[in-house]
């Protein structure tokens, strides 16, 4: 669900969201090397984004719930936290610079946590570690971008 608000103050326009996932993870078979397990997640997010003459700034952020119940094991939970923030500048028609910064966090799959035995489709014996955190990422990414009245690059 997305609700997109009326410019604030004039300037900021944005979306504020709510995202859930509930889903039954369940591998069948002899060769099954995960529990079966039910995983719910919760996420709520905000993206504004900011005009300022040839420049736009935007500025986005989400939190999440993540619980996974698998059977015979204990629950695992997770609050991964995102964010982010750029710029885009318009030097000119044909000319475009951009700067964003980013930080990003996941939590890990079922089957990261838990497998255990033969997967026989890799023909590898698989090991999940129930001690996995959050996976976190961040990146610096500057980019430009030309474009002309036959090519964009």
């Amino acid at each position: 669900m997305e609700l997109e608000h009326e410019p604030l103050l004039g300037l900021l326009d944005g979306v504020l969201g709510f995202q859930s996932v509930n889903s039954q993870f369940a591998a069948l078979g002899e060769e099954a090397v995960v529990p079966r397990s039910d995983i719910d997640s919760y996420g709520v997010f905000l993206v504004e984004s900011l005009d300022f003459d040839s420049v736009t700034y935007e500025l986005g952020m989400r939190g999440e719930s993540m619980t996974i119940a698998p059977e015979n094991h204990s629950n695992f939970s997770y609050t991964p936290l995102s964010g982010s923030a750029s710029a885009l500048w318009d030097i000119t028609d044909r000319h475009q610079l951009s700067l964003s910064m980013t930080h990003s966090e996941r939590a890990p799959q079922v089957q990261e946590l838990l497998s255990d035995g033969v997967h026989e489709a890799t023909r590898s014996y698989e090991l999940g570690n129930a001690d996995l955190k959050e996976e976190l990422s961040n990146n610096l990414d500057l980019g430009y971008r030309y474009t002309s009245d036959w090519m964009t690059a």
